[in-house]
């Protein structure tokens, strides 16, 4: 077993086999994990595959488990397991008298009628028809290894004729990313990629990005309720590669994993038709940022310097502005909606490949902390997008009431983002800002109802939904409805534009002299 399974909300698992007789062994892994979710059967049937011993695993989950006879290979995995005994230990679970014993009856599972899964295969196939079966086990000292396994693997790829079909809960090794890429670009065989939900993080998306920029077809599954769990290859309709270990440089030369060869027509037609039916019921992948190309007479970025004028972009945007009534700003746009846990990665993806302008408006930003990567993320890539010569403009809404939370957190991040470049204007509080829109390149636009939180962000805590709007050439009205928002006039010091926002909630309960006073407090000077 892994030491996460001797957690506190884990360990009565453990607790309750060694209480009832079962040897139990915590692996010790220095850099790695003990992934396996395998068993050895009376020396002769060996149980292994990408399914833990687990209700979602055997309930929810897209998995496989292979039955396969095979003393020879029985004795290939005793003969690991035995090699792992010299860095495990023996775990000891509280004694129990006679009385508390675990007492033999129908599992929960047995009892009940087999649930109903959408993406199942038969639950049971038999094949006879195997030419040979071989195991390699990652972190190994024994010659059939996890790095002799990612060999072999891209030798077969590059060697593959027919097909090459990949179902893999992860996948970001980058010698066998390159393989599929290349197998794809070369245009003889199809590629085809079946990947979880997980892999549209910002982290693992530029993998896909990748694969399907080479031709790769790429599709993905999965949400919070079930995960495409499988790590298997098919090649040629004749070869199948399955077992525990994603496509990841630490599955491969750390953990402790197994990777299953088995040559089968007959098997790998069965997965290729499993696949099938997985593709069709999957959501076709798509790079976020639609490609479009800012017309030829688009501003330079060097229009739009890093350094803040002192009176915001009304100083230094090439041309007036028109004040634009929403109701007139009609645009003929390419649409894609995207799901909740496709907007930070498009708007990373965005932001990240803006070359003149972002410019957003936004209800609420989170409190800034350590623990938010997702928020880190994106205040990150704003500002790396001001070093590279990118104009970004961002309004913040402000309540009412001095007293709101949100009052304190958006002055932070006025004052931690300016400090980087970033050209944050604070909404005038006595309208509210409610909008979340974001524009780049004055050509794509993502809105919808997303705020800046890390609820909102995770995709986790709060359902949201978004669309990505991509214009045939840029449009200046979309720099005019961002920039023509009603903000404090004056940003230069975190006194100056706190002393206009106190004048301005006070404007709401004052009348006569005292409003005409505070009124004339508004009128800005004239800058030097």
């Amino acid at each position: 077993m892994d030491p996460a399974s001797t957690a506190p909300a884990e360990c009565h698992v453990l607790d309750r086999l060694a209480q009832n007789g079962v040897e139990v062994y915590v692996v010790q892994v220095p850099d790695g994990k003990m992934h396996l979710k395998c068993a050895v059967v009376d020396d002769g049937v060996v149980i292994t595959g990408a399914a833990n011993w687990t209700v979602r695993g055997f309930e929810n989950n897209v998995e496989d488990s292979l039955f396969l006879q095979s003393p020879a290979l029985a004795q290939a995995y005793r003969a690991r397991m035995d090699r792992l005994l010299p860095i495990s230990e023996l775990y000891h679970a509280p004694r129990l008298d006679d009385s508390e014993r675990f007492e033999s009856k129908p599992s929960k599972l047995s009892q009940s009628k087999p649930p109903t899964l959408t993406y199942a295969a038969p639950r049971l196939q038999r094949f006879s028809s195997v030419r040979s079966a071989r195991v390699f086990f990652s972190s190994d000292s024994e010659p059939d290894n996890g790095l002799l396994a990612s060999e072999t693997i891209l030798s077969r790829i590059h060697a593959a004729q027919k097909r090459v079909d990949v179902a893999m809960y992860l996948l970001v090794e980058p010698t066998l990313v390159e393989a599929l890429a290349q197998k794809a670009t070369e245009g003889k065989v199809p590629v085809r990629l079946l990947v979880d939900s997980g892999m549209l993080d910002s982290s693992s998306r530029t993998v896909l990005e990748t694969l399907v920029a080479a031709g790769v077809q790429v599709n993905w599954l999965g949400n919070e309720k079930f995960s495409m769990h499988l790590k298997t290859l098919v090649l040629d309709e004749a070869q199948v590669w399955t077992g525990s270990a994603n496509w990841s440089q630490s599955a491969f030369a750390h953990n402790i994993e197994d990777l299953v060869l088995i040559e089968s027509a007959d098997l790998a037609r069965a997965y290729t038709r499993h696949f099938d039916t997985l593709h069709a019921a999957a959501t076709p992948f798509q790079p976020a940022s639609l490609s479009v190309s800012a017309p030829s007479n688009a501003p330079a970025s060097a229009e739009f310097p890093i350094g803040l004028p002192p009176t915001g972009p009304r100083t230094n945007w090439p041309s007036g502005l028109q004040d634009v009534a929403s109701e007139d700003l009609l645009l003929s746009a390419s649409a894609r909606y995207l799901a909740d846990e496709e907007y930070l990665p498009a708007l990373l993806d965005l932001i990240r490949n803006a070359h003149q302008s972002v410019l957003a408006s936004m209800y609420v930003m989170g409190e800034p902390q350590k623990d938010q990567p997702n928020l880190n993320q994106l205040t990150a890539a704003l500002a790396q997008a001001v070093q590279r010569g990118v104009y970004v403009h961002l309004v913040l809404h402000m309540p009412l009431s001095e007293a709101v939370t949100m009052n304190q957190i958006h002055l932070d991040w006025a004052e931690n983002l300016r400090a980087k470049g970033v050209d944050v204007r604070l909404h005038i509080p006595t309208i509210p800002l409610h909008e979340k829109v974001v524009v780049v390149d004055l050509a794509k636009v993502l809105i919808g109802s997303h705020n800046w939180s890390e609820g909102a962000l995770s995709s986790q805590k709060v359902t949201e939904s978004g669309v990505l709007l991509v214009l045939p050439q840029q449009d200046r009205r979309l720099a005019d409805h961002i920039l023509n928002r009603e903000s404090i006039r004056d940003m230069r010091t975190p006194a100056l534009w706190q002393e206009e926002l106190r004048t301005l909630r006070q404007l709401g309960n004052t009348s006569g002299k005292e409003r005409d006073t505070l009124l004339d407090q508004l009128e800005p000077e004239e800058m030097p």
